[in-house]
């Protein structure tokens, strides 16, 4: 059995075995301690609106906005306001309300409470995606985005990304800290992103751009294929130019 074989083989046994996925859900886990250590638990009760009625105007413009739309009868468009400027209607999308969200919670209209909000819940799975996504895209720039998880652990000692510090032990083996030392990093630096004066400020105030998970998710999907495909293009004329420059 050669070398790379035997890595895979302890590679599967690792505890960072699933590589990406682990990170994600680590990463939404601390989004969600996160979350509850900013805000509470109090928020996330959905008959629980008292918050948005007493904080800021703001607030009170997406729960109000929601509840017309909620006793609103369905029309086309969807998202359609008829009690907000009779005799004219104008859509939910001017109030902020999380549109898609209200528009979901419209179809079960008949059996939710009187009192309802998600905006609480909308806040912790913000927070949750952020760390998620986060530690996915720091770990992307820190590992090499063209890489999959069998390589990430395989490769420890490429050269390549932080990995490529760590060298292996006398007897062949790949340190732990060496295979995982990318995914702890990436954990820890998805704190500056949970915890961002944008995230904190704009959460609960203009609550739908709280959702900088969005964000963080298409400069993930960029660096995983136009970066590397572009990269991979722009060393090859590289190679091409050379080789015909000394030719």
């Amino acid at each position: 059995m050669n070398s790379t074989q035997e890595r895979s083989k302890r590679t599967k046994s690792s505890p960072f075995h699933s590589g990406r996925s682990i990170l994600f859900l680590a990463g939404c886990a601390l989004g969600a301690v996160c979350f509850l250590w900013v805000y509470g638990a109090g928020i996330l009760n959905p008959v629980y609106d008292d918050w948005l009625l007493n904080g800021d105007m703001d607030l009170m413009q997406h729960y109000i906005g929601f509840c017309h739309y909620r006793m609103s009868a369905w029309r086309f468009p969807f998202g359609m306001i008829d009690t907000l400027s009779y005799p004219t209607s104008m859509s939910v999308i001017y109030t902020d309300s999380i549109p898609l969200a209200a528009l979901f919670f419209k179809i079960f209209n008949g059996i939710l409470p009187v009192h309802f909000q998600y905006f609480g819940i909308f806040g912790l799975v913000s927070f949750m995606l952020t760390g998620g996504l986060s530690s996915l895209l720091t770990y992307s720039l820190i590992s090499g985005s063209g890489r999959d998880d069998a390589a990430d652990d395989n490769k420890a000692d490429d050269k390549n990304g932080l990995e490529g510090y760590f060298s292996e032990s006398s007897d062949g083996r790949i340190p732990f800290i060496n295979r995982n030392l990318p995914y702890v990093l990436s954990l820890c630096a998805s704190i500056i992103y949970i915890l961002s004066f944008t995230v904190l400020q704009r959460m609960f105030y203009h609550t739908a751009l709280g959702a900088q998970w969005i964000v963080i998710l298409s400069l993930y999907i960029w660096i995983g294929t136009f970066v590397r495909r572009h990269t991979q293009l722009l060393c090859a004329d590289g190679r091409q130019h050379f080789a015909r420059g000394i030719c």
